[in-house]
């Protein structure tokens, strides 16, 4: 389940910000862009939590889609037993970990070094604001509510012009945004477009800052100058309100551009068709690997569109308006199934391989009965998988026009050497 959510996540993170780009990156409302940023963020983490699907079951349009899905997209997923101890999946995993790991221990390493300057470096009053003193040659920045600056290294103009861009900072709290995004790149590091999303939010808080310095009636050449001055001074980290932060070419560009017509801020309301699509989609999605959509199976190879008669005393349906669940869906099942399958030792040392068909009828009641092999590989597989799925519990029946009725599944378990 984690690895569909993290998928979800980076899904939506890509077409949202390419949407971003497309319709808003060179207009010139940074508040309007400030909010998205940080709407598309929230978008990318909770929108695959979501869960919407009791509305979306009996649309007629949205089976549709699912049970497409479920047939042509949706990958069968065989059950692998494997007597190895390390998998791909574990290696993908310890990768993906192993990267949150690193960043996670940049990003607190940073946060030290901020609070330990503010602990050793002076302070005092500027122009009404508290300020802490940096050493020679080291640009000025903000974090939270805290202002970095040395005094001694520019003019009386270039300070004002440092404390109305820092404190515009600190009094719109950017350094929120800023540490969300962090955060954020941190969860979805391998995703390129996380970490264009994290530059593309810096860089709008810079042009809302670089605004108020110029509203509060500061040259713009000057100040342009004043920038490009500092350009190649150090800065502290990377969690900060940087006075001279990367992209000033951007910034200058941005400063000397005209403001964008007031009607222009309708485009933004575009975002919300394109947000409940994705919820629409994601929805449609976890109803086909979960199996609650009437088209689907749990995309275990069993076959379709056909209703059979049987010897039975009751009508066994290959195909019915609801397939029975599993508790927990699709994932949950593999887990099961995974966690108690047993490669048999004789075929592991013989260096056996194969796939076991089984087949099963859920019962009216969820209880599953009727096991059996319908394609064998040897008694030691067939016996294995036979076993473990009589160990599976009971789930949520089928249901054919709103009744309780027998449907049977065809389940293919995998034996593999790695």
């Amino acid at each position: 389940m984690m690895a569909i959510y993290i998928l979800k996540t980076n899904v939506m993170l890509i077409l949202l910000y390419g949407f971003y780009r497309l319709m808003m990156k060179q207009d010139t409302f940074f508040n309007y862009r400030r909010f998205i940023l940080l709407a598309l963020i929230a978008v990318s983490i909770f929108v695959p939590f979501l869960d919407l699907t009791g509305l979306l079951q009996g649309n007629t349009t949205a089976e549709s889609i699912a049970g497409t899905y479920a047939s042509f997209i949706t990958p069968v997923i065989p059950v692998y037993a494997s007597s190895a101890a390390l998998t791909w999946k574990d290696i993908v995993c310890g990768v993906y970990l192993f990267g949150v790991a690193i960043l996670a221990i940049r990003f607190l390493w940073q946060l030290v070094s901020i609070f330990s300057l503010v602990r050793r470096t002076p302070s005092q009053k500027m122009e009404g604001t508290l300020i802490h003193i940096l050493p020679e040659g080291e640009s000025p920045f903000s974090f939270m509510q805290w202002i970095f600056v040395n005094p001694d290294a520019q003019t009386s103009e270039q300070l004002h012009e440092i404390m109305v861009h820092e404190r515009t900072h600190a009094r719109q709290w950017h350094s929120v945004d800023i540490l969300l995004s962090e955060m954020f790149c941190i969860f979805c590091w391998f995703n390129p477009f996380s970490w264009l999303m994290k530059r593309e939010i810096r860089l709008n808080l810079e042009y809302l800052a670089d605004e108020s310095v110029l509203d509060k009636g500061t040259a713009r050449k000057s100040y342009q100058y004043h920038l490009l001055g500092l350009a190649y001074h150090p800065t502290k980290d990377n969690l900060t309100n940087q006075f001279n932060v990367l992209q000033l070419k951007n910034r200058i560009k941005m400063m000397n551009k005209h403001r964008t017509n007031g009607r222009g801020k309708a485009k933004y309301l575009l975002f919300i068709p394109l947000i409940v699509a994705m919820l629409a989609v994601s929805n449609i999605e976890s109803i086909a690997r979960t199996g609650k959509d009437s088209e689907l199976n749990l995309n275990l190879q069993e076959t379709h569109h056909q209703v059979m008669s049987s010897k039975e005393p009751t009508k066994i349906y290959d195909y019915c308006d609801r397939m029975p669940v599993y508790p927990g869906g699709v994932n949950s099942m593999m887990a099961f199934l995974c966690k108690n399958v047993k490669y048999p030792k004789a075929c592991q040392k013989a260096g056996l391989q194969g796939e076991v068909l089984v087949q099963f009828v859920v019962e009216e009641d969820g209880s599953v009965s009727h096991v059996k092999v319908v394609r064998p590989v040897n008694k030691a597989f067939d016996a294995e998988a036979l076993r473990v799925v009589n160990l599976l519990p009971h789930w949520q029946p089928g249901y054919e026009h709103g009744k309780a009725v027998r449907v049977k599944y065809d389940i293919p378990i995998s034996f593999r050497l790695h």
